[in-house]
């Protein structure tokens, strides 16, 4: 999950120069991160994003029943705070890739979310198809 990570932030920062924040990874082994912008590093202790992509992990589980509802797949959720954005894109009940955004930054969010999916679309991993 952590070359996939990789492989995100790297899309991302080719695609929005200096409107990325950070780039995080969730799996069955917890929780990884692959960037921090200068700005996150001072505003967050590591212990404060850990905890947030936990939050987003926890969240994820119950990806499946709000896929059910709608009877389609959850291809990105969004949170929208004040000066940035936070991006969880779900691989598996379990695992995931999340990034943060600059809200007053230049990018088309809807292209950033397509930008992470592709590089996901691209790997070895699969999601889970609606049953």
């Amino acid at each position: 999950m952590e070359q996939l990570a990789v492989q995100v932030r790297d899309a991302l920062q080719a695609e929005l120069p200096g409107g990325l924040i950070g780039v995080s990874y969730f799996d069955e082994n917890g929780v990884g991160h692959v960037f921090r912008s200068e700005w996150a590093g001072e505003k967050y202790d590591p212990e404060q994003v850990d905890e947030v992509v936990r939050d987003i992990q926890l969240e994820a589980l119950g990806y499946g029943s709000l896929e059910d509802r709608q009877d389609q797949s959850l291809h990105a959720t969004v949170r929208v705070y004040e000066d940035m954005l936070d991006v969880a894109l779900p691989i598996s009940q379990s695992s995931g890739i999340a990034f943060a955004l600059d809200r007053d930054a230049d990018y088309d969010l809807r292209e950033a979310i397509h930008v992470a999916e592709d590089v996901v679309d691209e790997s070895a991993f699969e999601r889970p198809a609606v049953e």
